[in-house]
């Protein structure tokens, strides 16, 4: 009895400083800007904005900017590393979306939207992406919009965009001659 209860108390034991040895020092933010992507499949989540996460693949780089046009069919974003121990471990980081002051109102429910949250497993010393797509009109809110990354009650890392009038921008970047149509 005593030599089942002492493998208890070391099986147990191992887990514990297992669990306590996983460990995110930081979030490193490597790129933030204008992307473009293929929708791998859809998830339903609570918390967000539309209810639904959009699992990504095919990331490709369009533009490294914090000035985004308010177009139906832009994506913005950041890319970010996990840096911590021990490498690989997987780790849940809740990704924070906070909307310019006045909300994102969706005409179907009339709800009004302030901030969009979900939880993510993210692996140690991978890198990840973080963002945010305009399907529909009433998205295309122009503000301070800005991506945070917490880990367990501490905000690991923090960008913000600049969301503006496509006349704002420019022919360059206006809606209709960027890549993503409308």
């Amino acid at each position: 009895m005593r030599i089942i209860g002492a493998l208890l108390f070391l099986l147990c034991s191992s887990f514990s400083v297992h669990a306590e040895a996983t460990k995110v020092d930081r979030i490193e933010i490597v790129e933030m800007g204008i992307y473009q992507a293929d929708v791998e499949r859809v998830e339903e989540v609570k918390g967000t904005i539309r209810g639904r996460l959009d699992i990504l693949s095919d990331l490709k780089t369009i533009e490294i900017t914090t000035t985004i046009p308010a177009c139906v069919g832009t994506m913005f974003g950041i890319r970010f590393n996990v840096i911590g121990t021990p490498k690989g471990a997987s780790v849940p980081l809740t990704m924070v979306l906070r909307l310019p002051s006045q909300g994102l109102r969706d005409p179907r429910t009339s709800e009004t939207y302030f901030r969009s949250e979900y939880v993510a497993s993210e692996l140690i010393s991978d890198s990840g992406y973080v963002g945010y797509g305009f399907d529909q009109s009433w998205e295309a809110v122009p503000g301070t919009w800005a991506f945070e990354i917490w880990y367990q009650d501490q905000k690991m890392a923090e960008q913000s965009f600049a969301v503006v009038s496509p006349e704002r921008i420019g022919k360059k970047r206006s809606c209709g001659l960027c890549c993503f149509g409308s």
